[in-house]
């Protein structure tokens, strides 16, 4: 079971991929994912496949000027 770090925070769970992790804590609409500094396109994200102590960041646009 990988230990990775999503948005800073410490976390173990059951699956192997981004797509693994959104579905079992899908976040608010809209949103981007990065994985290690890397953006992550939403196609991609069956394939990205997450290791031990990668860094998870999902954010939200900001809007605003």
């Amino acid at each position: 079971m990988p230990n990775i770090k999503i948005n800073g925070a410490n976390h173990s769970f059951e699956g192997r991929t981004v797509a693994d992790w959104l579905a079992q804590h899908p976040p608010q609409p809209p949103f981007a994912v990065s994985v290690n500094k890397t953006f992550v396109p939403k196609q991609r994200y069956g394939e990205t496949e997450l290791c031990n102590g990668d860094e998870l960041d999902i954010v939200r646009p900001v809007v605003g000027g």
